[in-house]
Formats: structure tokens, sequence, C-alpha cells
């Protein structure tokens, strides 16, 4: 996992991240982005 102190680059994060639309690199820095809710494509049990 990155911590605070390290950067990463573009080509770097899309090889470590690429597939996980979870994470964005912002100013060279990993963000993880928590989920918001649900989406139109969640299913909702009744």
């Amino acid at each position: 996992m990155v911590t605070s102190s390290q950067f990463l680059t573009l080509e770097a994060f899309i090889n470590q991240y690429g597939d996980f639309p979870r994470y964005e690199l912002v100013d060279g820095e990993l963000i993880d982005m928590e989920p918001t809710g649900l989406h139109k494509n969640d299913i909702l049990p009744r």
C-alpha cells in the first residue's frame, strides 16, 4: 500500500490500480474513493 510520503507516477498507478475504479491518482497521491451508495446497476432485494 502507498503511504502519504510516497508518490506514484501515472504509469505506476495504471499498472497497479488500473482495474480498480475505487482509486484515483491526485497530484501523485493515491486516493481511496469511498462508495457513494447504490447506483443504477445495483439490484435491490425485495
